[in-house]
């Protein structure tokens, strides 16, 4: 009888795991005497354990299985007995890394990354290894940055401010604000005055109304206005006006010939 290492065989009530020759005495049904003679033998199966690491995006043939991602795998093989064999495979795979970015750097610039000199407009790559070994891609594409000017001109009123760049100015002149590269923005800023316009005018009463700028003026009074001079800024106009009442008061004098008055 053959058996495996995992299997027992029974024999007269005898549980046999032990290879070798057995021998049981019994009586056949006519009472004679009989003797069974067994020879056991106990083939050995087998457990084959391994170990295997792969990087992303490899792959290990096994048993001709492709294995591509992390696992426990088993497969069974028959001894010349005929005897399962087991395998066990344990795979671990490692990730590996993909980077990409993309920066803008200025005319004559010198810049190193990784060792590598990347200071022209272009698409770099560079492989680093992770810890586990697996390649890791940086993929870098650099820009040239261009130089440009910006000229420009506003206007404000007088106690407005315009803003330029996070900074007020409330005064005329040309302001600049650079910016990398050698670039450059101009601001011509031209603030307006506002007009302030103040006339006195005495009418006598018969004179009424006074007219000025289409409007009618009646009493003795300070006429204030607000327009917009031709920069549409507010302006304020101020007419003092004083009307007179007229008097005529007739005295006779004498006078002699010839008198000087």
């Amino acid at each position: 009888m053959h058996i495996s290492d995992n299997q027992t065989h029974y024999f007269h009530g005898r549980e046999l795991s032990v290879p070798g020759p057995y021998i049981h005495y019994g009586k056949t049904k006519a009472g004679c005497d009989s003797i069974e003679h067994l020879q056991l033998y106990v083939h050995p199966s087998y457990l084959f354990v391994e170990e295997y690491e792969l990087c992303h995006k490899d792959t290990l043939i096994w048993h001709n299985r492709i294995l591509c991602e992390s696992g426990v795998y088993y497969d069974s093989l028959l001894s010349v007995q005929g005897y399962d064999s087991v395998y066990k495979l344990t795979l671990t795979v490692y990730p590996t890394y993909y980077k990409e970015e993309s920066i803008e750097i200025c005319p004559n610039t010198s810049i190193w990354l990784h060792e590598m000199n990347i200071s022209e407009p272009g698409i770099y790559y560079d492989t680093l290894y992770s810890v586990h070994g697996c390649d890791s891609i940086f993929k870098i594409t650099v820009n040239l940055k261009r130089s440009f000017r910006q000229e420009f001109t506003t206007e404000i009123c007088q106690g407005e401010e315009y803003m330029f760049f996070g900074v007020p100015y409330t005064k005329s002149g040309t302001y600049k604000y650079e910016i990398g590269c050698d670039s450059i923005i101009i601001m011509h800023l031209i603030v307006h005055p506002r007009d302030i316009t103040e006339k006195r005018v005495v009418i006598c009463d018969e004179d009424l109304p006074y007219r000025y700028n289409g409007e009618e003026y009646w009493q003795t009074k300070v006429y204030v206005d607000t327009f917009k001079n031709v920069h549409a800024c507010d302006s304020i106009f101020k007419l003092n006006l004083i009307v007179s009442t007229h008097v005529s008061d007739w005295d006779q004098i004498p006078l002699c010939p010839g008198a000087d008055i």
